[in-house]
């Protein structure tokens, strides 16, 4: 797959959506994958999205302002500007920036600095792994120290997390890169989890999730709603930034669709949400609330969808606002006097 082969295939899937659907696997059905990895083995490897960190993320370049109409067209809260580092021919801002950066978390590059008395490991999940190399290269580019990260692979195939255990025992015990890797489960732990309820993880406690191609199977299989309950899994369990203590939690997402596409089907007024229209299309209030901010950025061959959630304070402050503005009266006869009535207290 390729930027250029899915925007061809969402234009075609968007023009006749109305008479019928086009086929694709039933990626959201867990059977499916059990299917799909009990053929395979520890030592095979599919990577959604054609990328590695080592080559295409440790140091990337994206155009700050190329997406910069979506996301606020679609009820988001536009990313601070970082600092430009050059023009492209365009005159828009080009900004360098690493994977670091991008998921919220340093790599601990130096083992000799271990400031582990005064802060807790940061936990970094890769959602719906399946068997992809991307938690290995973690390890080898700096989230290796058990004392500063806890990386958690998780996936709703039992199957790929049997298979999993089994390479990551392998490549722990050949691997002569750091004295921090240990056969033990101090830095990586494998858990059978579905991503729409994420029942393994307590609320507030990751800092970090990854997607690398989840969202983006679910999208291609037509499964709206399960992306809703995906994106309500993730923003529970990620870590608000409430006390200032800690950084607010970060979502990355990976797709290969545009978010004409991607956002207009899966961040618009859904049937339980109050939108209203902003250019013609249908915003979702909500995203405002959950999401303090959000970056789309193009890389060479794939976007990144970087989500930051938003404090409990920002949420409320929303909310009060959106409830102002949005409170309507109305007259009701009761014993022959009308009274003005809250539509939204009403049962």
């Amino acid at each position: 797959m390729s930027l250029r082969g899915r925007h061809i295939i969402d234009r075609i899937k968007r023009s006749v959506s109305h008479r019928l659907k086009l086929p694709s696997p039933p990626y959201g059905k867990p059977g499916y994958w059990d299917g799909v990895y009990e053929k395979l083995g520890p030592n095979d490897t599919y990577e959604w999205g054609d990328f590695t960190i080592s080559q295409d993320l440790l140091s990337h370049q994206y155009d700050s302002a190329l997406y910069q109409g979506d996301v606020t067209k679609y009820g988001f809260r536009s990313s601070p500007s970082l600092v430009e580092s050059e023009l492209a021919e365009d005159n828009h801002p080009l900004v360098t920036t690493t994977f670091g950066e991008a998921i919220g978390i340093p790599p601990n590059l130096d083992d000799n600095n271990d400031n582990t008395t005064t802060t807790q490991p940061k936990k970094i999940m890769l959602l719906g792994c399946g068997n992809s190399r991307m938690g290995e290269e973690l390890l080898l580019n700096g989230y290796h120290n058990p004392s500063h990260y806890k990386i958690y692979q998780v996936d709703v195939s039992n199957q790929v997390i049997t298979t999993m255990k089994q390479r990551h025992e392998y490549f722990i015990s050949t691997s002569s890169t750091t004295p921090y890797l240990t056969s033990d489960e101090s830095i990586m732990e494998f858990i059978n989890d579905d991503a729409t309820s994420l029942q393994s993880f307590e609320s507030n406690s990751i800092d970090s999730i990854i997607d690398k191609g989840l969202v983006d199977a679910l999208f291609c299989a037509d499964e709206y709603e399960m992306i809703h309950d995906v994106l309500s899994s993730v923003h529970r369990v990620l870590k608000t930034n409430d006390n200032g203590e800690t950084d607010a939690g970060v979502f990355n997402v990976f797709s290969y669709s545009r978010p004409e596409f991607l956002m207009g089907r899966t961040f618009d007024a859904s049937s339980s949400l109050d939108g209203t229209t902003s250019g013609g299309v249908m915003v979702n209030k909500k995203n405002k609330e959950m999401w303090q901010e959000l970056q789309i950025r193009a890389l060479d061959h794939i976007l990144m969808y970087r989500f930051v959630k938003a404090s409990s304070s920002s949420l409320k402050s929303d909310k009060e606002e959106i409830n102002l503005k949005g409170k309507k009266w109305k007259h009701l006869p009761q014993r022959g006097k009308k009274r003005r009535v809250s539509v939204s207290k009403r049962k």
